[in-house]
């Protein structure tokens, strides 16, 4: 490794030489494909570039477990989005429930009763509230089973 370095500190000391010096340019490329092949029969070199072989298998071979997962995952989710969307769509419709047409059911979205949960929740009293304060086109409404109905759409079952 001495004598690379002693050539190396001379070559490059006179580079700038050389370059300028266009009769010598074909001496200097010799010398430094010289060197390059000195370097490349070096043992580090060698054991260095069989790392390099073998860390690159690794490296595609992870890649392509990674694309496999990542494949996977995204299969994963559209399968979640897919099945939450169509769910959710029926578990927000309040207009399945017998009483509730589209102009009560913004009265109750407003009100923040926006899903089947919301309105499992809410008490016979606060829903016959919400009604009187609609007025008197939606006091005629009889809430009494709508949390019953609202429960079995929420479990998917039919009201």
């Amino acid at each position: 490794m001495e004598n690379l370095s002693g050539k190396k500190d001379t070559l490059f000391s006179n580079i700038k030489e050389r370059i300028s010096n266009n009769h010598l340019y074909k001496r200097f490329i010799r010398e430094v494909e010289d060197i390059v092949e000195e370097v490349s029969y070096a043992p580090i070199v060698k054991k260095a570039k069989k790392v390099a072989v073998k860390a690159k298998v690794e490296v595609e071979d992870a890649i392509e477990d990674i694309k496999k997962d990542i494949t996977e995952v995204a299969q994963t989710i559209k399968e979640k989005v897919t099945e939450i969307t169509n769910t959710t769509a029926v578990k927000t419709d309040l207009k399945v429930i017998n009483g509730i047409g589209p102009k009560l059911e913004q009265v109750l979205n407003d009100v923040g009763i926006n899903n089947y949960a919301g309105l499992t929740k809410a008490r016979k009293k606060d829903l016959q509230n919400i009604l009187d304060q609609a007025g008197p086109r939606y006091r005629m409404h009889n809430p009494e089973d709508w949390k019953a109905q609202a429960k079995l759409a929420l479990e998917n079952k039919n009201i």
